[in-house]
């Protein structure tokens, strides 16, 4: 149960600060998603430093990850706004835009993730280790089901 609370908090603060920043952002210039592409693009870059310092920590601190990474950027960034603004583009015969939109988020979330990972790294102290050990791995993969009370 304490873990569902831990991800039920972090993703209810985690949608507050996203829909925040919508206001900030603001919607769409020209036809561009801009709040949503933004948003997903810093959640990318906060989630591959989030990961990445706890994994190069060697810390299986489950809570803190289900806190953070599953809850509060699960809830910040989003995947269903970000098809439904495609399929919006797309069925408004913006093929280009629509199509552009998509390959920008893909490319840029990966290379934002790819730059939280670095400047994980350097927070560390430089890029000691080049391959991530197996319990890294475990650690990092979001996917990896947590039993209720493992620490």
């Amino acid at each position: 149960m304490r873990n569902y609370l831990l991800v039920g908090i972090g993703g209810a603060c985690g949608a507050m600060v996203r829909y925040t920043m919508n206001g900030w952002l603001k919607g769409v210039v020209g036809n561009f998603p801009l709040d949503t592409f933004l948003i997903n693009l810093s959640g990318s870059f906060m989630l591959g430093l989030f990961l990445t310092l706890l994994t190069r920590r060697n810390s299986a601190q489950v809570e803190l990850r289900l806190l953070v990474g599953t809850g509060f950027i699960g809830a910040y960034t989003t995947f269903s706004s970000f098809t439904n603004e495609v399929l919006t583009l797309l069925r408004s015969e913006n093929w280009l835009l629509g199509l552009s939109y998509s390959l920008a988020s893909l490319v840029g979330g990966m290379l934002c993730v790819w730059a939280g990972y670095l400047g994980a790294v350097m927070l560390e102290g430089g890029l000691k280790k080049t391959k991530a050990t197996t319990h890294e791995i475990k650690l990092a993969d979001e996917a990896q089901p947590i039993s209720e009370g493992k620490k």
